[in-house]
Parts: C-alpha cells; sequence; structure tokens
C-alpha cells in the first residue's frame, strides 16, 4: 500500500526576531510534546515488558516459579526495554556573547539566570530526543546566512508529523515581514546598485561641467555670428572650435552642482548604508532584548523613511510635471 511521507525539516531565512513571547511558546510546544512523548515511552515500555514476561513464562514456567525469581525476570526486562530510551532528554543550549553556554531545560529558567541578564546570546540549540524520536531547532544570532533551522525525525510517524507542524507554524508566525526577507535575497542587487550610484556621483559633475562649457562657448559663438565675423575675429573664432570640438572646461567656467545632485548624493549614501547592513538573526533574550527593541524600532523607521524619501525626491517631481503638462499649468 502506498504511504505519503511528509519532510519533517524546514530552515526559515533571515532576519528571524525572537522575543520573550515567542520563546515562552516554544517553551509551551516543548512541554507538551515532550509529556505526549514520555507517556508514549512508558506505553511502550509496559507492553514490551508484559511481553517479555509473558513469553519467558511460556518457555520457562518450571523456573520461573517463585516470586523472588518473577520479580528479577520484572526487573531484567524492565532495563532491557528501557534501554532505547537511555539517552532521552530534553536540553537547551544557549551559546553567549562571552564565549560561554548555559545550558538549561526551558527558556523560562534562562530567562532567570543572572548571567544571561549582562550577556546577548549569540544562537541556541534545542534538543529533544525520546526513543527513536529526534528533534533539533538551531539558530545563530548576527549576519550568518543560516536562519532558524528545524529537524524532526524519524520521517512518516504520526507523532513527529505533529510535531514538526507545531514547530513550524510557531516559525512561520514569528518569521520577518515580506519586505525584509525580500531586502536579504537581494543583497546581489544592493552591491549592484551601489555601484551605479558611485559611478553616477563621479560622473555627474563631469557631463555637467562639460554642458555649462559648451554653453559658454555657444553663446560666444552666437554673439560674433550676430555682430559679423571680420578679420580680427578669426583667431576668436578658432579657439571657439576647438574648445567645442576637445570639450575643453577652463576653470572660469566650473559652475555650482545643481541641488537635486547633492540629493542624489547624499540621499543614495544614506540609502547604500541602511541596505548594506541588513538585520540578521535577534534573540531577544537577557541582555538581547535591548538589542531586539533597537532593530524593532531602527526596521520601522526604514519601513517609513525610504519609501518616503524616494516618493519625495523622484515620484512626487515627475507627479508634479506631469500634472502641468495634462493641466497646461
Amino acid at each position: 500500500m502506498a504511504e505519503l511521507i511528509y519532510k519533517t525539516s524546514v530552515e526559515i531565512p533571515r532576519p528571524v526576531f525572537l522575543g520573550r513571547e515567542a520563546l515562552l511558546k516554544l517553551d509551551e510546544i516543548l512541554e507538551e510534546y515532550w509529556r505526549r512523548l514520555s507517556k508514549r515511552k512508558e506505553e511502550d515500555i509496559r507492553v514490551q515488558v508484559d511481553r517479555e514476561i509473558e513469553e519467558s513464562l511460556a518457555k520457562y514456567s518450571a523456573y520461573y516459579q517463585t516470586e523472588e525469581r518473577k520479580e528479577s525476570l520484572r526487573k531484567s526486562a524492565e532495563r532491557l526495554a528501557a534501554c532505547p530510551y537511555t539517552y532521552d532528554g530534553l536540553n537547551i543550549s544557549i551559546n553567549l556573547s562571552d564565549d560561554t553556554k548555559l545550558s538549561v531545560k526551558t527558556f523560562g529558567e534562562a530567562m532567570r539566570h543572572p548571567h544571561i541578564l549582562e550577556k546577548a546570546p549569540d544562537g541556541f540549540v534545542v534538543s529533544l530526543r525520546c526513543g527513536e524520536v529526534r528533534c533539533m531547532v538551531e539558530i545563530k544570532a548576527g549576519m550568518t546566512w543560516k536562519g532558524l533551522s528545524i529537524e524532526v525525525s524519524p520521517e512518516g510517524s504520526p507523532i513527529t508529523n505533529d510535531l514538526f507542524g507545531a514547530l513550524r507554524d510557531w516559525a512561520i508566525r514569528n518569521q520577518a515581514p515580506s519586505w525584509q526577507r525580500f531586502w536579504h535575497r537581494s543583497e546581489g542587487w544592493v552591491v549592484i546598485l551601489c555601484g551605479l550610484w558611485l559611478t553616477s556621483v563621479l560622473l555627474v559633475p563631469q557631463l555637467i561641467y562639460s554642458d555649462a562649457t559648451k554653453t559658454e562657448y555657444k553663446a560666444e559663438a552666437a554673439k560674433l555670428l550676430s555682430k559679423g565675423l571680420s578679420s580680427g575675429d578669426q583667431l576668436k573664432a578658432t579657439e571657439i572650435m576647438l574648445a567645442l570640438a576637445s570639450d575643453y572646461a577652463p576653470e572660469r567656467a566650473r559652475v555650482a552642482l545643481p541641488g537635486w545632485y547633492w540629493l542624489l548624493t547624499l540621499g543614495g549614501l544614506a540609502l547604500c548604508l541602511i541596505f548594506w547592513f541588513p538585520p540578521g538573526c535577534v534573540i531577544g533574550l537577557g541582555a538581547g532584548e535591548a538589542k531586539l527593541r533597537y532593530w524593532q524600532i531602527w526596521l520601522r523607521f526604514v519601513f517609513v523613511s525610504v519609501p518616503l524619501f524616494l516618493f519625495t525626491s523622484f515620484l512626487l517631481p515627475a507627479l508634479v510635471r506631469l500634472l502641468r503638462i495634462l493641466f497646461r499649468l
């Protein structure tokens, strides 16, 4: 019979921001499924022990006549049935900024630890193991390529699918907005745009100076033509022709750069600096709460200021010119 097996691993791309409420919710999920897995473990051990005792009594009934031997058989069966669960446990390992690790059972416990109030977390690894079921939730803070990863095994188990679904839904609810994820996916384009901005800043003044020079020489040429050329004006006319042909720009032709150039320069610089440093993964635990608040305030500012700057600097002037043309203002 065909069986559909779902993949039980996922990676949530950065940026990822996990605050106190998100971490406490993760505690609830882990506690719930640890309780379910422990209950299933106890039931599996009980069934295996009963089966082992039943088979042993059927084969060696003459030997297990006394209660003492039966009790010894039960203890032996319990030890054998518990072997696959020897390394079971739920542990959270939190990496701190001073290269130390804090090992706890819950994030709530970590929030009360005095050391974490002084050092911001650099990442954490949640490890859950109960029999054949393995679960790992991992995140590394900072400007890393990796975001939040979740992996549950083995694939195909009903409780594994349930646990993975709960963790995946939790991660999706706490992932960054789509515009921030797009920001990260566009890091290559940011480099290209910054290169175009730098090229424009360097070339535009040369073009402006060249146009100013040509305008000045054209004005002088028009003046000569308007009054008529004399034999004494031939040297001046030749000078004008050579200057226009060679794009010569004397110091006296230097003109003030227009306002839109400084808007392009300073505004472009600000945008390049903003987009060059996208947010990474932030864990709002202990000293990391202040860092999380900083990023939340900064990203709200970026979300409002960048579109406003682009609209007022480029779209609004173009719209005004279009309206003037349409209504002949």
